[in-house]
């Protein structure tokens, strides 16, 4: 009996070694010797009757030499009783199915053979197939938690979170690598203490109250806690505490998976900051108008009493001095439009060097005693466009911060310079520029004091409202420069240390010629 599978699959091989032969029973052969099989047909008396095949590669015999031979003859003897009660079975029809058993080869060598039988005698002979047992690697089971889960499950957390395992009283049992690192303290600084050693203080009892009933009822707590490390900086995590029960069902155990949260508070904290910064600008925007009508009715009203009385009158100095306040307001007014950039510009090309120029003369009956001015002017310096006395107040504002930086008893220096040159990437920028500003060339205007410097706190203030290091009252100043540079499209930079003077510089966009066609 020869299986089809048997004969596909060698049909499929047929050319690409030797030709078969042409004889059908030779046929039969060459496939059964290809395919190791041996096909055979057995007595009543288990005696071989017909073999064809790999007899020969299977057990050492020739097809011929086996005619006659008891098949149970060539099983090895401990398992031949096996065999004849199997071979019994298939005769009275009870037995069948694929069989394994140690077949013994002409010099002895036993060889694992599978073989089967007919399930039903041929008339007085039943047929049969055998070939050796194929050693075939077994099938792995699907992978489980159990049996490769826990460690990776392990690595993954310790590569992603901070893990900690706590006894039932809060004591620290275990601690990750990532736990040792974010806090600062050494495994063995932590282990055996409570996280009270990371307290921030920031949380009230009845938040960690809440915490703890939570967990000791075997629920699962979630939170956001605000840590401290052991330099005394804070950090913010988000935390998953889960209950491990006892053998009895009471929490016995705590772990603990957080995750650094600390950048995106900050970034909500900003953006809390921004948002509370656009309302405050608004509400100010509004007022300063306002402001500004009750300014222009005063120094209207002002100037129509003035006229009514003698210049002699000491009414008239009470008008005067209503006059320069309104004026002062006025000005204040003008600065705090500008810093929230709802000035109104009249824009036009300006060059940077003529507007210095025109200031020199004011800046130079500005300037206190001991101080030298120092004007340097780039003649390849293109022209920008924007409102020229909004530049002009720029000027001013930036001078009137570098002379009150300097000690008037020792020799200092204020430099003005223009230029060209790109943005400095490493250095703050208010307002931010756009993302590919960096690559472009911006005419600049600098201006630079031998000062006292700025402190990296008082450096990081500059641009704040009414922030000032001098009396109360001074302005906006630096702000108002920012609004208005914003608004021109620019952006402003500064470079302070404390002993070593401040620099601040203003880059805005250059002047784009008009075509033919505008």
């Amino acid at each position: 009996m020869v299986r089809r599978r048997i004969v596909y699959w060698n049909m499929f091989s047929l050319g690409r070694k030797a030709k078969p032969p042409a004889d059908p029973g030779a046929l039969l052969d060459w496939l059964l010797d290809k395919d190791r099989e041996v096909v055979y047909a057995l007595g009543a008396d288990r005696r071989f009757r017909m073999v064809r095949g790999a007899s020969s590669r299977l057990w050492g015999y020739g097809n011929e030499e086996l005619l006659g031979k008891d098949f149970a003859d060539m099983v090895v003897p401990r398992e031949r009783r096996s065999v004849l009660s199997m071979f019994d079975g298939h005769m009275r029809g009870k037995v069948s199915g694929i069989h394994e058993s140690h077949f013994q080869k002409r010099d002895g060598t036993p060889v694992r053979t599978v073989w089967k039988l007919a399930d039903r005698p041929t008339g007085d002979a039943i047929l049969g197939e055998a070939r050796e047992f194929a050693v075939r690697k077994p099938r792995q089971a699907s992978p489980s938690w159990e049996a490769v889960g826990l460690e990776s499950y392990q690595r993954a957390l310790d590569e992603h979170a901070i893990v900690s395992l706590t006894d039932a009283k809060g004591r620290l049992l275990a601690v990750n690598d990532k736990f040792c690192d974010r806090s600062g303290y050494a495994r063995s600084e932590l282990l055996g203490r409570t996280f009270q050693l990371v307290d921030s203080r920031s949380h009230g009892a009845a938040f960690f109250q809440d915490l703890w009933r939570t967990i000791l009822a075997g629920q699962v707590w979630k939170g956001e806690i605000r840590n401290r490390a052991k330099g005394g900086e804070p950090f913010w995590v988000a935390t998953t505490i889960v209950p491990v029960p006892d053998p009895a069902g009471a929490p016995g155990h705590f772990i603990a998976i957080q995750a650094d949260i600390t950048a995106l508070k900050a970034a909500e904290a900003s953006l809390r900051e921004t948002h509370k910064m656009e309302s405050l600008k608004a509400f100010a925007g509004g007022v300063a108008h306002d402001f500004s009508n009750l300014l222009t009715a005063i120094l209207g009203h002002c100037n129509l009493g003035a006229r009514e009385v003698h210049a002699e009158s000491r009414a008239r100095a009470s008008f005067d001095r209503i006059e320069q306040a309104a004026m002062r307001g006025t000005d204040l007014t003008n600065q705090l439009m500008a810093y929230l950039g709802q000035t109104v510009s009249a824009m036009r090309p300006v060059d940077l060097n003529g507007l210095v120029e025109d200031a020199r003369d004011l800046l130079t009956a500005m300037l206190p005693r001991n101080t030298r001015l120092e004007i340097s002017l780039d003649p390849a310096a293109p022209r920008v466009r924007g409102d020229p006395g909004q530049f002009l107040q720029v000027v001013r504002a930036l001078a009137v911060n570098a002379f009150e930086a300097l000690d008037p008893a020792s020799p200092q220096e204020v430099a003005i310079r223009t230029g060209t040159g790109r943005l400095d990437r490493f250095r703050p920028s208010v307002p931010a520029p756009d993302p590919g500003a960096g690559e472009r060339v911006f005419a600049f205007l600098e201006v630079r004091d031998t000062g006292a410097g700025m402190t990296a706190e008082v450096l990081r203030k500059a641009f704040d409202p009414f922030f000032t290091t001098k009396f109360i009252g001074r302005g906006l100043g630096l702000p108002a420069v920012a609004g208005i540079i914003g608004n021109h499209k620019g952006t402003v930079q500064i470079q302070s240390e404390p002993g070593r003077g401040t620099g601040v510089r203003v880059y805005l966009p250059l002047e784009i010629p008009e075509g033919p066609g505008h």
